[in-house]
Formats: C-alpha cells, sequence, structure tokens
C-alpha cells in the first residue's frame, strides 16, 4: 500500500509497486485488484525472470538506503 515512506520509495516496476493511491481510493482497493497484481506483474518476474528479480531487489535496497537513512547532512 502507497502510505507512509514508501509512497516516496516506490517506482512501479523497479523498486517494488504500489497497490492503491491515495488514503481513499486504499479503502476501495479490492482483493481482486491484488490479486491481479500478484497474478500479472509480481508472480511472473518472480518466476519467469531469475535476473530480474534481483535486480529489482537491489535496486529497492539501494534506494531505500541512499534516501531513507539516519544521518544528517553537515
Amino acid at each position: 500500500m502507497l502510505d507512509g515512506w514508501w509512497i516516496e520509495a516506490c517506482f512501479e516496476g523497479v523498486t517494488g509497486w504500489g497497490i492503491g493511491g491515495s488514503a481513499a481510493s486504499r479503502r476501495t482497493t479490492t482483493p481482486k485488484e491484488i490479486y491481479d497484481k500478484l497474478e500479472r506483474t509480481i508472480l511472473p518476474l518472480f518466476y519467469d525472470d531469475p535476473s530480474g528479480w534481483p535486480a529489482m531487489m537491489k535496486q529497492s535496497i539501494g534506494t531505500g538506503a541512499y534516501y531513507f537513512k539516519s544521518q544528517r547532512p553537515r
């Protein structure tokens, strides 16, 4: 779900996926939407693209670590 820091870090298909949009639309997100995203996007990447899944994990870790850290600028 796109909330908290994930709304800033989620680059669809690069660092992960978002399900739903604003807080109002999340209330109406249906299980069908979630299962469609899993069936058509996430699971094919995991099972059918052996290099794609690790690339996505690395992008997610790299982006998250770069933008969201506890160090303060000097």
